[in-house]
């Protein structure tokens, strides 16, 4: 039996999950979370350092904060008389998430402090809105995959990156749409 292995997206890995996720498919999930230090003493100071320490996307936009997904997939090739089928697929969703962290947190006045945490966890939660949705698209390319036959393996092999890319696509689309539906999270609190 052949294997077939296909992946795009960001490529990192420092949490790994195998997380159960349906009948026929299983669900890996890849997550590198990285920070990057600001500071300052007011909340003018901390918003100049993160305007100029945050994150600028494939689009060249600008946030304080991001959560970069890809998807990839894994199978084994079930050739049957007359047709292929797929076995043992396994779904890889890559997670990177970047946000920042205040090293001089400690230093500050606690009304202060109280505001950084509240926009810290507005942030997380708007990031993690994120990672749901990947983990659903994840989901969705895993039964699609799973269900895949066709005359030969090299029609399906073309019919799942097929399917991975529409998912990838139907995945930044499902982004953009939560980022409008929040205004990029200010709506979930994220505004500091």
């Amino acid at each position: 039996m052949r294997v077939l292995q296909c992946f795009l997206g960001v490529a990192v890995g420092m949490v790994l999950v195998y997380v159960p996720a349906g009948l026929g498919h299983e669900l890996q999930i890849e997550r590198n979370d990285r920070q990057y230090t600001v500071t300052g003493g007011t909340i003018e100071q901390l918003r100049a350092d993160l305007d100029a320490k945050g994150v600028t996307d494939d689009a060249g936009q600008f946030y304080n904060g991001t959560a970069t997904t890809g998807l990839g997939y894994t199978y084994r090739f079930r050739e049957q008389a007359g047709s292929c089928g797929v076995a043992d697929v396994r779904v890889l969703l890559q997670v990177l998430l970047t946000t920042p962290v205040w090293r001089e947190r400690w230093k500050a006045p606690s009304a202060l402090a109280t505001t950084w945490d509240r926009y810290l966890s507005a942030l997380q939660t708007h990031e993690d809105g994120h990672i749901s949705i990947a983990r659903q698209a994840a989901d969705r390319l895993g039964t699609q995959v799973e269900g895949l036959s066709a005359p030969s393996c090299p029609a399906l092999e073309a019919r799942a990156k097929s399917l991975r890319d529409e998912a990838m696509d139907a995945l930044k689309r499902a982004h953009a749409d939560y980022d409008r539906s929040t205004q990029h999270g200010r709506t979930q609190g994220a505004v500091l």
